[in-house]
């Protein structure tokens, strides 16, 4: 999922990330990941048994908000507070479980018809991350309605419709959007639809000349502009442009999900495996690391002991996902069945249960044509082809596969 802006928040305190050593990180990691490993049972009380990853235990002031919560449950400030934490948690760590913790926090209006605005945009941003993007609209809805310029709904309202692919209605926004929120995050926002939708060189020169001529700016939205324009600048296959911004953004010091696993899939797509490793070597406890990691574990040694238990241990931990319910990794599921298993079969019922969902950002699409081509059904690729020509996407991974399947 698509990261954005949590404008009233601001993106929470930076960390500074260090990626350690990538043989010793998978030395230290791989045994406890492996699912055909027997039974292990502690010889002491005392033992550790698993160490969490490095950001996963809450923060001093995280515990402090859950504290006085808990103190006053009835208080909406305090819960509407401690509900934004959890959601930058999950964009800083790119662990979904968080997101259960701020829904938690709101228990007392989460199922109101019609809850404050404060919370309906809560409310909208879990749905939307959850994939329940109707809903989630739905809820936005509400809240312009009553606040036409309310800077976080018309944001996510956004963000939503781009990563639907409904790019008129994003763009009808985007003369609002820029009205409330000028300067460096307007000018993100909408340039990171254009950059999808036919002007992408244009887009990545102005959001270029503002982000630079903005310094000054606060820390989460130069992160945010500076892994939109990086994106941009792959897309057009202007990798020297892209790794000096991903770099950038990395070099700001704040930990961010999103960015890193962009940046380790830019990785891969220059043939550059082995920095994959120790970028995401300390984060494979998140289903995505640890899919980065394996990919770029088979481009280095597609025979390694720790490849084959690594796949196991992500295979278990997808089905275990579809037990819970309805999956939100359609795309890093095709991903894994196509590149890692070889099932071109299996990853396009993936891909497809994805598009249908309405997931249809660049790599939705990429993914969903790598299965077709895979699966030689050039057929059931024309309304994506349609949908592409429709939108003018400027993709260099893309384009290749859409002249194989015309």
């Amino acid at each position: 999922m698509r990261r954005f802006l949590t404008w009233h928040v601001g993106g929470g305190r930076g960390v500074c990330r260090r990626f350690a050593f990538a043989g010793l990180a998978a030395a230290l990691i791989f045994p406890w990941l492996s699912v055909r490993a027997a039974p292990f049972i502690p010889e002491r009380d005392d033992q550790v048994l698993f160490t969490l990853p490095k950001g996963a235990t809450p923060s001093d002031a995280l515990r402090r908000n859950r504290a006085e919560l808990a103190r006053q449950p009835a208080s909406r400030p305090l819960a509407v507070k401690l509900a934004w934490d959890y959601i930058n948690r999950s964009r800083a760590e790119a662990d979904p479980r968080w997101l259960g913790f701020a829904e938690s926090a709101l228990a007392p209006w989460w199922n109101d018809e019609k809850p404050p605005a404060d919370v309906l945009v809560l409310r909208a941003t879990v749905r939307q991350s959850t994939h329940d993007f109707d809903r989630a609209l739905a809820d936005l809805d509400l809240v312009l309605r009553d606040e036409p310029t309310n800077a976080q709904a018309l944001l996510t309202k956004m963000t939503v419709l781009q990563v639907r692919g409904d790019y008129e209605q994003a763009r009808a926004l985007g003369l609002s959007l820029y009205r409330v929120l000028p300067g460096l995050p307007g000018i993100t926002s909408v340039c990171s639809l254009g950059s999808v939708n036919g002007t992408a060189v244009t887009s990545t020169a102005l959001l270029a000349h503002t982000l630079d001529a903005n310094p000054q700016a606060p820390l989460a939205e130069r992160i945010w502009a500076t892994t939109v324009l990086a994106e941009a600048y792959a897309r057009l296959g202007r990798a020297e442009e892209a790794e000096t911004r991903y770099r950038q953004a990395l070099t700001l010091g704040q930990q961010d999900g999103y960015l890193l696993g962009s940046y380790a899939d830019f990785l891969l797509d220059q043939g550059r495996p082995s920095e994959v490793l120790p970028l995401v070597g300390d984060n494979l406890s998140v289903d995505d690391f640890l899919l980065r990691f394996l990919l770029a574990e088979k481009a280095l040694d597609p025979h390694s002991t720790r490849l084959a238990e690594g796949v196991e241990t992500l295979r278990a931990r997808y089905e275990a996902n579809r037990h819970r319910g309805p999956s939100l990794h359609g795309r890093s599921e095709a991903r894994f069945q196509l590149h890692l298993l070889g099932d071109a079969r299996r990853a396009l019922e993936f891909a497809r249960a994805n598009w249908d969902q309405r997931q249809r950002e660049p790599a939705d699409v990429r993914i969903l044509l790598e299965c077709l081509q895979a699966t030689g059904e050039r057929e059931a690729a024309k309304p994506v082809l349609e949908w592409l020509a429709a939108r003018h996407l400027e993709d260099v991974h893309i384009e290749p596969l859409v002249v194989t399947l015309k």
